[in-house]
């Protein structure tokens, strides 16, 4: 056989360590951008989960005031009449309150609309936001 007869047959035969080194190229191509997104998620939730504790740690923790219909003496007569079909005597005020809602949301009137869901947090004493 002379030299450069099979010259070809090596060209196009994969060396083992090239073959493992590209799957290894290629699992990390994948694998680093899966790997940040996750770390990346639990890092966002994990500061809001610390917001949402700092927030409802300023809550009041005082005497609860509770609602009087006296209260309602200087209202406007629609006001008044809201306020006397949706509260009871004696009822509590509201201190915080969490909100889940969902939903569709639309960024351009020329886009689709999408699904958005969220959470929020609200103190009502000292009026906060999250």
């Amino acid at each position: 056989m002379a030299w450069g007869q099979n010259d070809h047959k090596l060209a196009n035969a994969q060396h083992p360590v090239m073959k493992v080194n590209t799957n290894l190229l290629i699992l990390s191509a994948v694998a680093v951008p899966v790997v940040a997104l996750i770390t990346g998620r639990w890092l966002v939730a994990r500061q809001a989960r610390r917001d949402v504790a700092h927030l409802l740690s300023q809550a009041d923790t005082g005497p609860v005031q509770s609602y009087d219909p006296a209260q309602l003496a200087d209202l406007s007569p629609p006001v008044k009449r809201y306020f006397q079909h949706v509260l009871k005597p004696g009822q509590p005020y509201v201190r915080t309150v969490r909100l889940r809602h969902d939903g569709q949301f639309k960024t351009d009137l020329k886009k689709d609309w999408m699904p958005i869901t969220g959470e929020e947090y609200f103190l009502a004493d000292t009026p906060d936001y999250i």
